[in-house]
């Protein structure tokens, strides 16, 4: 008589923290024979069970936007395969602190076109390796251009009047992302004054 094995969970999820605007992540790896389900348990509001029909390794993701006070708590992935199931290690999520808005911090803000080859220099707070950019400018309440940047500092060479307008930076990473409030650069033409 052949036993069908029981599944065996891989990877089990692990502690994390989160707050809004970012998300809770837990992963789960399942080995397993024959039709797989893998589901979440934790929280009355988790999604409904993932039904995978995959014979080899399967991972399952659980994804808690914009988590809260309500959602903090223990997750834990319970994975089934004919009709014999494996319950993964608990693991917690806890509430991080909100994190801060980043900041465009701008070398000069206000530049006289009265010297060539003038470069300005902006940069997003916080500046951390773990994070990616996006650099947006508007002329009022157009936007003008966007643009990724893994960098948390852009650097405009030789700046023109175009150059004049507002400037934000948004950071984010795989949970979640956040946007600077607009902070304006403004470029001024040189006169010459005639005596």
């Amino acid at each position: 008589m052949y036993l069908v094995p029981a599944p065996h969970i891989i990877t089990h999820p692990t502690d994390t923290s989160a707050a809004a605007p970012f998300s809770g992540v837990f992963t789960c790896s399942v080995q397993a024979y024959g039709k797989i389900s893998i589901e979440w348990e934790g929280k009355d509001n988790l999604p409904r069970p993932v039904r995978l029909s995959s014979p080899e390794l399967t991972t399952s993701t659980l994804t808690i936007p914009n988590v809260t006070e309500d959602d903090v708590g223990t997750y834990h992935c319970v994975a089934w395969a004919n009709q014999i199931g494996a319950i993964s290690n608990q693991a917690k999520l806890t509430l991080a602190d909100t994190p801060d808005r980043p900041t465009v911090l701008i070398s000069d803000p206000v530049v006289h076109l009265n010297r060539s080859n003038f470069n300005v220099s902006m940069k997003c707070m916080p500046d951390r390796p773990d994070l990616n950019y996006v650099w947006e400018k508007r002329n009022g309440n157009f936007l003008i251009w966007a643009r990724n940047d893994l960098s948390s500092h852009i650097t405009l060479t030789n700046v023109k009047l175009e150059d004049s307008g507002d400037y934000r930076c948004t950071f984010s990473n795989s949970t979640g992302k956040i946007a600077s409030d607009f902070s304006t650069l403004e470029i001024k033409a040189h006169t010459l004054l005639l005596t």
